[in-house]
């Protein structure tokens, strides 16, 4: 027996069924939002920032003149932090931090 889901998320895959959703979580296509951070300096810190009541830091990352970063928001993850010369794209546009 197919159900709807399973049989619109096999179209979008070319035939081969998609990842549902996790239990009680946000289908994948939804929450996969990427940044690309590019270091335009020696030192650039990219930190990841946790949803809910009390936001914390929950990991970050440093990046040397040139190198890049790519990296997904997640249900953890709600929002990025980046300290330094840096240029940043998103879905929304193009930014330059540090200037």
């Amino acid at each position: 027996m197919d159900t709807e889901g399973a049989a619109a998320r096999r179209g979008a895959a070319g035939g081969r069924a998609l990842p549902g959703p996790p239990e009680g979580g946000v289908p994948p296509q939804e929450s996969a939002r990427y940044i690309v951070v590019k270091a335009l300096e020696d030192g650039v810190t990219i930190m990841g920032l946790t949803r809910g009541r009390d936001t914390r830091s929950h990991h970050s990352e440093k990046l040397d003149r040139g190198e890049v970063m790519v990296a997904q928001f997640t249900d953890p993850t709600a929002a990025r932090k980046v300290r330094g010369r840096a240029e940043i794209l998103t879905d929304v546009g193009r930014v330059e931090s540090g200037v």
